[in-house]
């Protein structure tokens, strides 16, 4: 009688996410966004350090 082939399980973990990756998202955003449209970044910044 032939041999089945062994069967193979094996799980893959997925990397956890880095903590430094998503504290470098933020950033990154608003650089993003401050290439795309300059003048509004700077109207909003300004109005966020005058009214909190």
């Amino acid at each position: 009688m032939p041999k089945s082939p062994p069967t193979l399980t094996a799980t893959v973990s997925a990397p956890a996410r880095s903590p430094r990756l998503v504290w470098l998202l933020g950033p990154a955003m608003v650089a993003g966004v401050a290439y795309l449209d300059p003048g509004n970044v700077a109207s909003n910044m300004t109005a966020g350090a005058r009214y909190g």
